[in-house]
C-alpha cells in the first residue's frame, strides 16, 4: 500500500488550512507618506477552507489521500514568488493541520497581484499542479503591512472519455444502451447524462464545463433500453485534479445480464459485517480473499465521517480484526479495505459506537449486561419476557446505560411503542441511567422481588428516568410486606446510596396484599443521601385493596437505623392513593416517616377520596405553612396534625389518634391523646365556657390553617376577677396559628399562658376590643419561647423566674403599662420586636428586677442600649425602677 504523508485530523479534512512562519521585520514610522520609501510588507496567509472538505460530500474523496501528495506552494506578489517546500522558504515539510503565513519584506510601494499555487503528485503521474487561490489586487502604501488572506481552490478534472466496446457474442449490446449518466455519489444534482445513439466503439464525452467537477471517485451508470436487460451496478471512476481521463467499457451480453469490465482500476469491495465482539473485545469484519487485501481502522465521535467530523486512522494494515479498542471512550470504528496496488474501498462503519449494543431480545439484552465494556444498551421495541432468562430478573452490575425507544421522553409524553420489560430491574452499579423503558413485572411471588425497580445496595449516582411502571401486585408475599413500583433501597448500614434521581417517570396501577400489606409507587428507604424525586406522575397506588398506600414516601429500613437525608421531592403529579377503606389507615400522597426531607416543592397532589390524605409527616420536621404553599393541593384540602386532609369546620383533630371533636378540650382530654402528639383545629369559630388545660407533654396545638380557628371567650366569663383561653401546664408545648380574642370582664385574661418548661407560642394573632382587662401572651415556665405574634392593645410578658426568649412580636395599639415585661432574674433574649403606636406607663418594655440578663447584658445602661438597637419601637426602658431613655 502507498503511504501517504497526509495526516488528516478532521473529516475529510484533505483541505485544511496552511500556515507559514512570519518573518520577523523592524517597524519604522516617518508620519509622512513617501512613494520613495520601502513599505514594511506583504503577509500572505494561504487559506484551504474546510468547506471544501464538506463539499466533496462522500468519503469517496478519502481516496484521495491514497493517490495525492503535496510538493511545493508558489506564493507570488507581482513579480516575485516564494516557495515554501523548497529552499526558498525554509518553514519546513507541508503539513495539513493549520494556517502558514509567508512575508514579503522590502516591499515597494504601488499596486500587485497576489495568487498562491500548489504542486504535487497524484496517482504516480508526477508534479502537477493541484491548487490555485483567487488572484487579488493590493495596493501597497508607505509604511504598512498589508495582510492578505488567500483561499485556494482544488483544479477541477478536465474531461473524461469513455469508449464503448461491444465483447457480447450474441448480439451488439452497445446500441441498447438508452443513457450514460455520469454522478458524484453524494451531491444531489451533480451529474450528467447523455441519451441513446451509440454504436461500437463510440466515445462518450463529458467535459468538466458541464459539472461542478471536484476530485472524487464518480458513478457511470448505465441504463438499457429493455426491462428484460437487468443493469449493471454503477462503475467507479477517480477523476483527479486537471486529468484528462479515458476509459474503454467492455460490454458483454448473456442471459439477460450485463456485465462491464473497465480497463481502468477498480477499488475494492468493501468490508461486510463490522462488529464489535465484546467476548474477545475486538472489531472484526468479513471479507473474501483477506490474503489479497489490507485493511486500514478508523474511529470517529460521529456516525458518520463525511461531513468534516473529527476522524481518526488508529491502525494500519491490519488482516482480519483489531483489539486496540478505546475503552476509555465511545467512537465508531470504520474499517477500508486496500488491495496491493494501494486502492481502497469505501470505508464501513459500525452500527453503535464501541461500548454501545442494539438488543433485540431477553437474551441479547442479559448478555449485553454482562459485558463491563458495554457501556450503553439501546433496547429495541417489543417485549422481552425476563423470567425466561437464567435469573428470572434483570441485574444491572456495571456503570451502563440502558437506553429504550422512549429515552428522553417522559412517561406522560407523546411515546414511540415501548420496549416492555416483563420482569424486575434490580440496578446495584454506579453511574447507571435506565431512560425509557416500559417495566412491568409478574406479580412478586417473595420479598425480594417485591419492587418493580429498585436501587439497592449502595449504587451512587444513579438516574432512573422517563420510564413507565406499570401494573404490578403480589402474589402470594407474606403478611405486611408491600409492593412498590420505584424503590431506593439504602440496606447497608455504613455506607449510603448517594445522589440518585428518579425522574420523568409514571408509576401507575400498583396493588399490594390484600388488607395486610400496602404498596407505594416512588419509594426512598434507609440509608439513602441525597435522592431527588422530581416530574414523576404516580396514580392508582393500593387500588382500594391494601392496608396502605403511599404515592411517594421516605421511610426507614428494619434493617439498621439510618434513614433518608436530603431528599427532594418537587414537581411530581400524585393522584388516586386508595387503601382499603375498612383498614385503619388510609392513602397517603406524600408521606415522610422517617429521616430528612430537603424540599417538598411545586408537587400536584389531588385526592378525593375518604380514605386519602394529601400529605403526611411523621417527622414533625417539616414547616407545613411552608408545604401548604409551594405545592398544589385541592381547595377544600386542610392541615391534619402533619397531614393534610379534608377537615371539617368547628372541628378538632388529633393527627396521630385519628379523634374528632367539635370541642379542643374534649381531644386534649381524650384517653388515646398521648405525649407527642398533633392536634389540628379546623377553621370557625370557638367560644370557651373555660379555660382550655393543655396537660399533656409535648403536645401541639395548630389552627389547620393560620388565623382560621378562632378562640373566643363568652362576654360574662369572669374567672376570680381574671381568666385564660390556653392554660399550658405541661412542658414542651406548642401553640401555634391562632387568633385568639380573650373578651372578659376581668382585669386579665390573657391569651395564652405558657406555665409550663419549653413551651412555645408562635404565629399567633391575639386582638383585644373590651373596655376592661389587658389580654395578653406570656408565662411562668422556664426556658419559655413567644414568637412572631402580633398582639393588638395586649402586652407580651413573662412571669416566671427562668430564662425566656421574646423574638419577633409585633405589639400594636394602647396598652396598659409596658407593652413588654418580665418579672424574672434570669436570661431573656429579647430582640426583633415592633412596637406601634403603643402608650406606655414610664418605659416601653419594664424589667421588674435588677440583676435580670437581657441579650448578654447585665448593667442597666448595656441592656437599655441592646433592646433599643435591637427591637423598633421601644422609647424607653425601666429597670427596678429606674428609667432609661432613647
Amino acid at each position: 500500500m502507498r503511504s501517504s504523508r497526509l495526516k488528516l485530523f478532521g473529516i475529510l479534512a484533505l483541505l485544511v488550512a496552511f500556515m507559514f512562519t512570519m518573518a520577523a521585520c523592524d517597524m519604522f514610522d516617518t508620519g509622512v507618506e513617501d512613494p520613495e520609501e520601502d513599505a514594511h510588507g506583504v503577509n500572505v496567509t494561504v487559506d484551504l477552507s474546510d468547506d471544501l472538505v464538506k463539499a466533496q460530500g462522500d468519503v469517496s474523496v478519502l481516496t484521495l489521500e491514497d493517490n495525492l501528495e503535496i510538493d511545493r506552494i508558489e506564493i507570488t506578489l507581482g513579480e516575485e514568488t516564494k516557495e515554501f517546500g523548497d529552499q526558498d522558504v525554509d518553514n519546513g515539510d507541508i503539513e495539513f493541520g493549520g494556517e502558514y503565513t509567508v512575508t514579503f519584506s522590502d516591499v515597494e510601494p504601488g499596486e500587485y497581484n497576489v495568487k498562491a499555487e500548489l504542486f504535487g503528485d497524484y496517482d504516480d503521474k508526477g508534479a502537477g499542479k493541484l491548487y490555485e487561490s483567487e488572484e487579488k489586487n493590493i495596493n501597497v502604501s508607505a509604511d504598512e503591512l498589508v495582510e492578505v488572506d488567500l483561499k485556494v481552490m482544488p483544479l477541477e478534472w478536465e474531461s473524461l472519455d469513455v469508449t464503448l466496446n461491444d465483447v457480447s457474442d450474441q448480439e451488439a449490446i452497445v446500441t441498447r444502451i438508452e443513457s450514460i449518466t455520469l454522478k458524484h455519489p453524494a451531491i444531489e444534482g451533480n451529474e450528467e447524462t447523455k441519451d441513446n445513439g451509440w454504436e461500437h466503439e463510440d466515445v462518450v464525452n463529458f467535459d468538466a464545463d458541464g459539472l461542478d467537477a471536484i476530485p472524487a471517485r464518480w458513478h457511470l451508470i448505465l441504463e438499457f433500453d429493455s426491462e428484460n436487460i437487468a443493469n449493471p451496478d454503477a462503475i467507479e471512476v477517480l477523476l483527479l485534479p486537471t486529468e484528462e481521463k479515458e476509459i474503454e467499457l467492455d460490454i458483454d451480453y448473456t442471459k439477460g445480464h450485463v456485465e462491464v469490465t473497465v480497463d481502468v482500476h477498480e477499488s475494492p469491495d468493501a468490508p461486510n459485517n463490522v462488529q464489535f465482539d465484546y467476548e474477545k473485545n475486538e472489531l472484526k469484519w468479513d471479507y473474501d480473499n483477506t490474503d489479497d487485501f489490507t485493511f486500514t481502522i478508523l474511529k470517529s465521535e460521529d456516525e458518520t465521517i463525511n461531513d468534516g467530523d473529527f476522524y481518526e486512522v488508529v491502525a494500519e494494515d491490519e488482516e482480519s480484526g483489531f483489539d486496540m479498542l478505546d475503552q476509555e471512550e465511545e467512537y465508531y470504528y470504520w474499517v477500508r479495505a486496500y488491495d496491493e496496488d494501494g486502492y481502497s474501498s469505501d470505508a464501513v462503519a459500525t452500527e453503535t459506537k464501541y461500548g454501545e449494543e442494539i438488543v433485540e431480545n431477553e437474551e441479547e439484552l442479559t448478555a449485553a449486561l454482562g459485558y463491563e465494556n458495554i457501556s450503553t444498551i439501546i433496547v429495541a421495541e417489543g417485549n422481552y419476557d425476563i423470567d425466561e432468562v437464567e435469573s428470572d430478573r434483570l441485574e444491572v452490575e456495571y456503570s451502563q446505560t440502558i437506553l429504550g425507544p422512549n429515552e428522553g421522553v417522559a412517561g406522560d409524553g407523546e411515546r414511540e411503542d415501548e420496549a416492555t420489560l416483563e420482569g424486575q430491574v434490580v440496578i446495584s452499579a454506579d453511574d447507571v441511567v435506565f431512560d425509557g423503558l416500559e417495566v412491568s413485572p409478574p406479580d412478586a411471588t417473595e420479598d425480594q422481588k417485591a419492587e418493580a425497580i429498585r436501587v439497592s445496595n449502595t449504587p451512587n449516582n444513579v438516574k432512573v428516568r422517563n420510564n413507565i411502571v406499570t401494573d404490578f401486585g403480589e402474589d402470594g408475599l407474606d403478611e405486611w410486606d408491600g409492593v412498590d413500583g420505584i424503590n431506593v433501597f439504602g440496606g447497608v448500614e455504613d455506607d449510603a446510596i448517594e445522589n440518585v434521581r428518579i425522574k420523568g417517570n409514571k408509576v401507575e396501577n400498583i396493588e399490594g396484599r390484600d388488607t395486610n400489606g400496602g404498596a407505594a409507587g416512588i419509594s426512598i428507604q434507609g440509608n439513602v443521601d441525597g435522592a431527588i424525586v422530581e416530574d414523576n406522575i404516580v396514580t392508582n397506588v393500593g387500588l382500594e385493596s391494601t392496608a396502605w398506600a403511599f404515592g411517594i414516601v421516605v421511610r426507614g429500613t428494619g434493617n439498621h437505623d439510618e434513614d433518608p437525608v436530603d431528599v427532594e421531592i418537587e414537581d411530581n403529579v400524585v393522584n388516586d392513593i386508595l387503601s382499603d377503606s375498612d383498614t385503619d389507615t388510609v392513602g397517603v400522597g406524600i408521606g415522610t416517616e422517617a429521616g430528612s426531607v430537603r424540599s417538598i416543592d411545586g408537587n400536584d397532589v389531588n385526592l378525593t377520596g375518604d380514605y386519602e390524605w394529601h400529605f403526611e409527616d411523621k417527622t414533625e420536621d417539616l414547616d407545613l405553612n411552608d408545604v401548604l404553599e409551594n405545592n398544589n393541593f385541592p381547595d377544600e384540602a386542610e392541615v391534619v396534625g402533619n397531614t393534610i386532609q379534608d377537615i371539617e369546620e368547628n372541628n378538632a383533630y388529633n393527627l396521630d389518634s385519628g379523634f374528632v371533636d367539635e370541642s379542643i378540650q374534649a381531644v386534649i382530654d381524650d384517653a388515646d391523646t398521648e405525649e407527642g402528639d398533633t392536634i389540628l383545629v379546623g377553621s370557625g369559630e370557638y367560644v370557651v365556657d373555660e379555660i382550655i388545660e393543655v396537660d399533656v407533654e409535648g403536645l401541639t396545638l395548630k389552627s389547620a390553617e393560620e388565623h382560621q380557628a378562632v378562640i373566643k371567650t363568652k362576654d360574662d366569663n369572669n374567672i376570680g376577677g381574671g381568666g385564660v383561653n390556653f392554660n399550658v401546664t405541661a412542658d414542651d408545648v406548642t401553640i401555634e396559628d391562632f387568633k385568639i380574642n380573650p373578651e372578659a370582664s376581668g382585669i386579665h385574661f390573657n391569651a395564652i399562658n405558657l406555665n409550663g418548661e419549653s413551651g412555645i407560642a408562635r404565629n399567633n394573632y391575639v386582638f383585644f376590643t373590651s373596655e376592661k382587662g389587658t389580654p395578653l401572651i406570656g408565662g411562668e415556665g422556664h426556658s419559655v419561647t413567644i414568637e412572631d405574634n402580633v398582639l393588638e392593645n395586649g402586652p407580651v410578658a413573662y412571669w416566671g423566674s427562668g430564662d425566656a426568649t421574646i423574638k419577633g412580636n409585633d405589639v400594636e395599639g394602647e396598652v396598659s403599662d409596658e407593652a413588654l415585661w418580665s418579672t424574672t432574674s434570669g436570661e431573656l433574649t429579647v430582640e426583633d420586636n415592633v412596637f406601634t403606636d403603643v402608650e406606655h406607663g414610664e418605659g416601653t418594655v419594664k424589667f421588674t428586677e435588677d440583676d435580670v440578663t437581657v441579650n448578654g447584658e447585665t448593667d442597666g445602661e448595656g441592656i437599655a442600649d441592646s433592646v433599643f438597637d435591637v427591637n423598633e419601637g421601644v422609647d424607653s426602658v425601666e429597670i427596678d425602677g429606674t428609667a432609661y431613655q432613647k
